[in-house]
């Protein structure tokens, strides 16, 4: 969860002033194993994820409204859904804070 944060933290600034950028979808397993969060101190992550998070309401509470639905990217690569169509910055907000509470229900569910 703390790597989703940095990657469309990554997303929601850059695509402001650069829709045209391409993003890649990373290998969660392999970000996971080589930061080793299993044996990483609990309460640290959870701080981090939470402090993230704060980070990401403010980046997205500054987005003007018109840019929300302005910028129009092709979202195959970048979505916890696949969409249909391309999509504007709406739908990657939306997907990133339904992709939150997946993995908070996962965590929920152990």
């Amino acid at each position: 969860m703390i790597d989703s944060a940095g990657n469309n933290r990554q997303r929601f600034v850059i695509l402001q002033y650069d829709p045209k950028q391409s993003f890649i979808r990373y290998d969660q397993d392999k970000w996971v194993q080589i930061q080793d969060y299993k044996n990483a101190d609990w309460d640290f992550l959870v701080d981090l994820w939470a402090a993230y998070n704060r980070h990401i309401a403010d980046i997205i509470s500054k987005i003007p409204h018109d840019v929300i639905s302005e910028i129009v990217i092709d979202g195959s690569l970048l979505t916890f859904r696949t969409p249909e169509t391309d999509i504007d910055l709406g739908y990657l907000i939306e997907d990133y804070i339904i992709h939150l509470k997946h993995h908070l229900g996962q965590l929920i569910d152990v």
